[in-house]
């Protein structure tokens, strides 16, 4: 149950702040369904962090790891505010004498490598491709999921197993939607702008035509009218005589 709690809390932050700024995913986003997100998240991660603290200590400081890098990160007033209101978590934890499960040796060193990841994958982003949508954070996501989904297997502590469900639902989700937005609706934008094309040029290649039949019919009429006028005047020489 609580793997489900924290691939649901990873999922549902994922999705909130890609429909915060991915422009691809716009058509998908309403008011009513960013603010469910947000109560999904909230409920699921306070849950988790007061069944396990562990969880809650780990997210906490990869969060503000990632922060001193990504400046924009945490700009949406709501993602900055957790970073006060998550930490009254803290008096929780004391005043229910909650008991953590410290790390073995083992899982400290996984830790310090899932933390560091946190701090240093933002500098990545902004040196090879600074963008919402690209190629590097396709295969960056990947990558993650799958090392993340690695050290979960050889974890011995809940709390860490939860952190790395977390964030492997988060880099999972992440990926899918950065092939949605490379390949797939790129795609259908493709095929539409080519449609539009190609009905702009049927228009104007109708368009034409009509022209040259008004302009063939304009030269049918004066060379008729001008054979008239040529053989009024030929009857009035004609007459003349």
């Amino acid at each position: 149950m609580s793997l489900f709690l924290s691939c649901l809390a990873g999922t549902s932050c994922k999705l909130y702040d890609d429909l915060s700024d991915n422009p691809f995913l716009q058509q998908f986003k309403n008011d009513t369904f960013m603010e469910f997100l947000k109560g999904i998240h909230y409920i699921s991660f306070t849950a988790l962090s007061i069944d396990e603290p562990i969880f809650f200590v780990i997210n906490y400081i990869g969060n503000y790891l990632h922060s001193l890098t990504n400046k924009e990160a945490f700009k949406d007033p709501y993602e900055h505010s957790l970073f006060y209101s998550f930490l009254l978590l803290i008096f929780i934890f004391i005043l229910y004498n909650k008991k953590v499960n410290y790390l073995n040796l083992k899982d400290l060193l996984s830790s310090a490598v899932f933390l560091f990841s946190w701090l240093f994958e933002p500098i990545f982003t902004y040196v090879l491709n600074n963008k919402e949508v690209s190629k590097y954070k396709l295969y960056s996501r990947i990558y993650f999921s799958i090392s993340t989904f690695l050290i979960l297997l050889f974890s011995d502590s809940i709390g860490l197993k939860l952190s790395l469900a977390y964030m492997c639902a988060y880099m999972s989700l992440s990926s899918v939607i950065q092939y949605y937005s490379l390949y797939i609706i790129k795609k259908q934008d493709k095929i539409s702008h080519n449609k539009l094309n190609t009905l702009g040029k049927d228009n104007t290649s109708e368009s034409d035509d009509k022209q040259n039949t008004s302009e063939s019919d304009d030269k049918q009429n004066t060379s008729d009218s001008d054979d008239k006028d040529k053989q009024i005047s030929d009857n009035d020489i004609t007459n003349l005589k």
